[in-house]
């Protein structure tokens, strides 16, 4: 009998390293994905920046040409 309570103990320290291991990993996996979804909304931040800048650009020009004519 205690050789069976012994062997279940180990059995339930087993599972539990396995379950603190498993939720280590998910907390780093979530980490990594809001880590990647800032980036991406940093990289799409600029990007629209960069075109908004472009159109700006594109238009004060064309203005500059009506002016002109």
């Amino acid at each position: 009998m205690k050789i069976k309570i012994a062997e279940l103990n180990e059995a339930i320290l087993n599972l539990r390293m396995t379950i603190s291991s498993s939720e280590e990993k998910i907390a780093k996996e979530e980490s990594d994905k809001l880590e990647a979804i800032e980036c991406y909304r940093k990289e799409k931040e600029a990007r629209n920046e960069g075109e908004q800048k472009c159109v700006q650009t594109d238009l004060e020009s064309a203005e500059k040409k009506c002016v002109d004519i």
